[in-house]
């Protein structure tokens, strides 16, 4: 094995991303723990390569160009930062994500190398979720941040990563994983009865994180699997039976449903049932710096515990008003994004410097009213910091992997690729509801992941030669 460095680089540098808990985050208080493991990582592949003859392959030039002109327009924002060390570090770590992307799309791994490195990915994810559940039973490291609303809930499950909404999303890129290994490997018995397993307790993962995106996109991905594979109907019974009673058992579960599904009712149909969204003139802010509704008496809520909250939906007594304090906080955050945009068009405010522009005196005076926090919208996020043509090659650049996945996976019939469509499709939308491209531990695992099977898939027809 000529590339034997590289293979097990790789592996370890996979595991420390998923296993290592987010909030160890320096070293020595001082360097950035994640960004410099990645650049370690990346220094070893190279040496491999140059110094030791490891075997790679070309990369497509078409990505590689869109990330280094979105990596140059990016740069330009330096210069208007208040923060040049803050907008440096950010640069820094978006380089780190390309060429991590760059060394994986330009591996050169056997068909037996592929595969053991995504059984050791996936046999880690499965240490994770069983974590998970753990912690939940036994009521340890749980986020409790608005779990009040869930009645019969402890708490929220997060294990490793930076809060649930992040764990629920590697949920989802496992759970497409595990669908592509079912649905698409040659599996005996044993490992089919094991991937089904594995696919039930991380759907049970994702209900313990009471997070409405992360229920719909392994909703949307199920459901989208079931009906690409209607032939296995063994296998597609057992899922689909055991997502409904999860969703049944896990107490305060179905109220996130309840929640994201008012949340995607429009207002029209919301008063056809007779119920109702509260206007702007309806909130104000609270001493806490939360947001609440005016007069609460008159409008039947029954207490002030049934309108705070970050996450959610919350019904009057008279089940008339509907009321959800997370939509209405992320509204708020995209209004003061909005703002700053307007006036920063071309060239935003900074790289990673939104918040750092915000905090200074005038700029706080001028576009902050309510409460504040970053954009929690990527695209937003991209914008505000580094101008319009930087979002625009930053979408081009996520559209470009989406684009070729549907061509090779919907058009050319290739079903392998559209389970890595799922995944991408899925981070797409999820980057109009986070900042999910600014996250150090799960940007690394979703390039790692997809990546593997992306050139595993690229590569299908020269290793199948090796059979």
């Amino acid at each position: 094995m000529k590339n034997k460095l590289s293979y097990y680089s790789l592996i370890i540098y996979g595991l420390i991303m998923i296993f290592l808990p987010y909030n160890i985050n320096n070293i020595f208080g001082v360097m950035p723990l994640r960004v410099s493991l990645s650049i370690l990582y990346i220094a070893i592949i190279f040496f491999d390569r140059l110094f030791l003859g490891a075997p790679h392959k070309k990369s497509k030039l078409l990505p590689i160009l869109l990330f280094i002109i979105f990596i140059l327009l990016v740069s330009v924002s330096i210069f208007v930062a208040p923060s040049v060390l803050t907008a440096l570090y950010t640069l820094i770590k978006f380089v780190v994500y390309g060429i991590v992307a760059y060394t994986i799309m330009t591996s050169d791994f056997s068909k037996v190398e592929y595969k053991n490195i995504l059984t050791v990915f996936i046999c880690a994810s499965a240490f994770i979720i069983i974590y998970g559940i753990f912690s939940y039973v036994f009521g340890f490291n749980l986020n409790v941040n608005g779990i009040y609303k869930y009645p019969g809930a402890k708490g929220r499950v997060y294990t490793t990563f930076t809060n649930p909404i992040y764990y629920g999303i590697f949920c989802v890129i496992i759970l497409n994983l595990l669908q592509y290994v079912l649905y698409e490997w040659d599996l005996s018995i044993h490992l089919k009865i094991t991937t089904i397993i594995l696919i039930l307790l991380v759907i049970i993962n994702v209900y313990l994180t009471y997070t409405r995106s992360a229920y719909i996109l392994a909703f949307m991905s199920i459901m989208f699997v079931i009906l690409l594979n209607l032939k296995n109907i063994k296998n597609n019974i057992v899922i689909l039976m055991a997502t409904v009673l999860f969703l049944v058992l896990i107490p305060g579960s179905f109220y996130v449903v309840d929640s994201a599904i008012l949340q995607l009712i429009p207002n029209r149909v919301l008063e056809l049932l007779g119920k109702t969204r509260p206007t702007e003139d309806d909130i104000i802010l609270s001493n806490d710096n939360d947001y609440e509704i005016k007069n609460p008496s008159e409008n039947n809520v029954n207490s002030e515990d049934d309108i705070n909250g970050d996450n959610g939906s919350n019904n009057t007594s008279n089940k008339n008003l509907v009321v959800d304090v997370s939509m209405m906080t992320r509204s708020e955050f995209h209004k003061i994004a909005y703002r700053v945009i307007k006036d920063n068009f071309f060239l935003g405010v900074g790289f990673g410097n939104y918040e750092n522009f915000l905090m200074i005196s005038d700029n706080y005076n001028k576009y902050i009213s309510g409460k504040f926090g970053y954009p929690h919208n990527n695209f937003l996020h991209i914008l505000a910091e580094t101008g319009l043509m930087s979002l625009i090659v930053f979408v081009c650049l996520q559209i470009y992997f989406i684009g070729y996945c549907f061509i090779n996976g919907v058009i050319l019939k290739q079903k392998g690729y559209i389970y890595i469509l799922l995944t991408l499709s899925s981070v797409f939308l999820l980057c109009f509801y986070e900042s999910f491209f600014y996250n150090s531990q799960i940007v690394p695992i979703y390039i790692i992941f997809e990546l593997l099977l992306f050139n595993f898939l690229s590569n299908k027809k020269s290793i199948s030669k090796e059979r």
